[in-house]
């Protein structure tokens, strides 16, 4: 039953990319999808001595924390089991709304759900591996993932939309909240552009807590190392302003005049561009990362390393990424 993951998701694929893929069964989507869900239902049975999906508390307590603080095999199990069944749960409780919506499942109906049905299975991907591999260790239920990462440019991207909500013929935010939204997605998109132009993807400790920074040091860090970067602004000090203006919509949950939405974004949209250079060897290059040129990494990472060492006596882990930005 674990093939009908990849059967479900073929034949949640668009018609024309359908034709393409191999192996696509003829056997109908309700098909797909129970077998599927059977499947998983086993797996919990099998693996899940006592199923705590519905104890709230006893979930909470065991897989919403970082994973970083997990310390041992037994937690680590534990931590895999409630996973499982937490996720069961809420997957047969999606089959139970798409069935409240069309009795009959019919094909037209439940890829209106494709989205979320295909999430389902990807996530829950590496805890039925983890399981099957108890009894086949080569055990694959597919072959490929899904990013988990969101990109700064797509949140970037993803604000622009919201301003647009309103234009869309399908959307389901009202304009009101849409700029709401959209005010919180820049902001956000802002705060990561610092730190990932920097190559910092993260800072904790043993605990898994971070130093604490202001909000602005990685801004005050780029802005005082100048002659490390090159960039579409002058100083970022306008930016920031722009950056920290956004505290009233997420804090008060306050929306702003539209054409200051409008003129932020416009402002800050330069930060976000494609970029190209030529490298030594006479290439053009072109990046979706490239309006931030560093001109020495390994004098920005020193420099970056002694800044957040001064920030008290405790010993931190620094996640270093590739940097979004072209390197000379």
């Amino acid at each position: 039953m674990k093939d009908y993951a990849i059967k479900l998701i073929n034949k949640l694929h668009d018609k024309r990319i359908r034709k393409t893929l191999q192996n696509n069964s003829r056997e109908s989507t309700k098909t797909c999808l129970y077998g599927f869900k059977e499947y998983l239902n086993a797996l919990v049975k099998n693996y899940v001595a006592e199923d705590k999906s519905t104890n709230d508390s006893y979930v909470i307590g065991r897989i919403f924390k970082n994973t970083g603080l997990i310390r041992n095999q037994v937690e680590y199990n534990n931590f895999m089991k409630v996973s499982l069944s937490v996720a069961n749960n809420k997957f047969n409780g999606l089959i139970k709304i798409i069935e409240g919506d069309d009795s009959k499942m019919k094909h037209s109906t439940i890829v209106k759900f494709s989205d979320l049905i295909s999430n389902y299975i990807m996530d829950v991907k590496p805890f039925i591996e983890y399981f099957e591999r108890k009894t086949n260790p080569e055990f694959i239920l597919f072959k490929g993932w899904k990013s988990y990462n969101n990109h700064t440019f797509e949140l970037s991207i993803i604000s622009n939309n919201l301003y647009w909500n309103g234009f869309y013929k399908q959307n389901i935010f009202d304009q009101k909240m849409a700029i709401n939204i959209a005010c919180f997605t820049l902001r956000q998109a802002l705060e990561i552009k610092f730190k990932r132009i920097c190559g910092i993807y993260d800072i904790y400790n043993r605990e898994f807590n971070g130093p604490k920074l202001r909000h602005d040091f990685f801004s005050d860090f780029i802005d005082g190392n100048s002659n490390l970067f090159e960039h579409p602004y002058k100083t970022l000090t306008d930016l920031v302003k722009v950056y920290k203006w956004t505290n009233v919509a997420i804090h008060n949950a306050e929306n702003p005049l539209i054409w200051e939405l409008r003129f932020a974004l416009d402002y800050a949209g330069t930060f976000f561009k494609w970029g190209e250079m030529v490298s030594e060897d006479n290439r053009h290059i072109q990046s979706v990362n490239g309006s931030v040129v560093i001109k020495d990494y390994v004098e920005l990472k020193r420099k970056l390393i002694d800044k957040i060492n001064n920030h008290g006596t405790d010993i931190y882990c620094i996640h270093f990424i590739e940097p979004e930005a072209f390197i000379e």
